[in-house]
């Protein structure tokens, strides 16, 4: 790696979040109707809605379901607000657990002006891709162990056909039982087709060979014999899912021109030398037990349980950029493990995202400064959002502190419900249309964090 430019691998989420508004408001066009209030705090009819939604079902109750998902939701709402007032979002796991989000939901928030709100979709681009699932492919190939083989056999393949290459390749595999017609594929559409073999085929004339393709560790050679193009039905919902498609498929790749437009310049250089010792210090902590928290502190507390001395390499320069250096300590504490986290096993599955790990901190660097730059902090969906998940935080930390014992939890909201002042807006609440209590519940994860992607009722204290 000496003197090697760090080529950044974007592995990136070019967030919509689970697009509910449409879906999941309740019946209630003013986003900002309120079912209840506590303490003079409201929970809105949509946080309601997706709450109830997105929940669990053990917590509808047999009788007005609403009614009693709403109250789980008041009874954590008050021991939120009680913790605020104990000082419990100044815990370090709390304040941690705030910051990294802020600096998820900036990330985010970049990503959305510019690349997200930068997405055009005509009709033609829908009409487009609804054709090409309804495209597909029949092909005949030959495989070839080296490129070397590959560019040999289209030479002679170009001169003779590919049958006849075919042919021959089956006749030099003696006692396999192959024929030719194994090497012919029935129709297979664009997904069903790895996208090398189709990024191979896309283009490329019925009856041409195709230049060699790298594929499962060994050179094919592939030939369109036939395309088949049904007819597209003409559909509203098959539109809708279309336009999803080519919307994320144009979205990818304005954010890969994003990202270089802004990471390119600041020439970043990982130091070799400085990264061969932060991986193998990492590899023997995280078979050890992978950290949960800060990776500095854990990288510290590991180093101190087995006396070894740490202190030089933390200082030691990892990456170089035009505007400046990172340490090794400074990249440590800036990465964002919860983010980004580093599987243990296997050692390549570990090499490989502690690399990319590396890009993406500080591609979230930059964006987040970026974001600050242009005010993004202050959007409101943004600042609605971490006081959700601010509150869920609380709140557990109030659990923690009452030992997470029933009894003391229930007299605890008993005591809350006449300190704050409760109210319920049945008009709002009895009228939402909401799915039936028996419904299972489904979980929406957030992208590559695998976080939940709206905070809901815990289902037991």
């Amino acid at each position: 790696m000496r003197g090697r430019v760090f080529a950044f691998v974007y592995v990136l989420i070019v967030v919509s979040g689970c697009n509910s508004d449409a879906r999941l408001d309740g019946g209630w066009s003013d986003r900002n109707a309120i079912v209840a209030t506590i303490g003079g705090d409201p929970i809105y009819a949509r946080d309601f809605v997706l709450n109830y939604e997105l929940g669990f079902a053990q917590l509808y109750g047999s009788d007005n379901t609403r009614l009693v998902y709403l109250n789980r939701m008041i009874d954590e709402k008050l021991l939120a607000l009680e913790g605020r007032r104990r000082g419990i979002m100044n815990h370090e796991g709390v304040k941690q657990s705030i910051q990294d989000l802020k600096d998820e939901l900036l990330v985010e928030q970049v990503f959305q002006r510019y690349v997200n709100d930068s997405v055009r979709i005509t009709t033609q681009d829908i009409a487009t891709a609804m054709q090409e699932n309804q495209t597909s492919f029949r092909l005949r190939y030959v495989p070839a162990r080296s490129l070397r083989e590959a560019n040999l056999l289209r030479e002679e393949s170009l001169r003779r056909g590919l049958p006849a290459t075919i042919r021959e390749f089956v006749s030099s595999q003696e006692g396999r039982n192959l024929s030719p017609s194994d090497f012919e594929s029935p129709h297979i559409r664009k997904t069903d087709l790895h996208p090398d073999l189709m990024a191979a085929i896309v283009d490329l004339p019925v009856d041409e060979i195709s230049k060699p393709v790298s594929y499962g560790g060994q050179f094919l050679l592939l030939q369109v014999i036939d395309i088949r193009r049904e007819p597209v039905a003409p559909n509203s919902d098959a539109r809708a899912s279309f336009e999803h498609v080519v919307f994320n498929r144009k979205a990818k790749v304005r954010a890969r021109d994003f990202i270089a437009s802004m990471m390119k310049p600041l020439d970043v250089r990982l130091k070799p030398a400085s990264y061969k010792t932060l991986r193998e210090e990492l590899w023997r902590l995280y078979r050890r037990q992978p950290p949960q928290g800060n990776l500095l502190d854990a990288l510290i507390a590991g180093a101190a349980s087995e006396k070894r001395d740490l202190n030089s390499m933390l200082d030691d320069v990892l990456i170089t950029t035009s505007d400046g250096e990172w340490t090794v300590r400074e990249f440590l504490a800036a990465f964002p493990v919860r983010r980004y986290p580093l599987r243990n096993e296997p050692r390549e599955a570990f090499d490989n995202g502690l690399y990319d790990a590396i890009g993406l901190t500080l591609r979230d660097h930059y964006f987040v400064q970026r974001a600050y730059e242009e005010g993004l902090d202050q959007d409101q969906a943004l600042r609605h959002e971490l006081d959700l998940w601010t509150d869920k935080w609380v709140y557990r930390g109030m659990l923690e502190e009452l030992s997470a014992d029933m009894n003391a939890v229930k007299e605890m909201v008993l005591k809350l419900r006449d300190r704050y002042s409760v109210e319920v807006n049945h008009a709002v609440l009895d009228t939402l249309t909401l799915s039936p209590p028996n419904h299972s519940g489904l979980t929406v994860l957030k992208g590559h964090t695998l976080r939940p992607a709206y905070p809901v009722a815990d289902p037991v204290w």
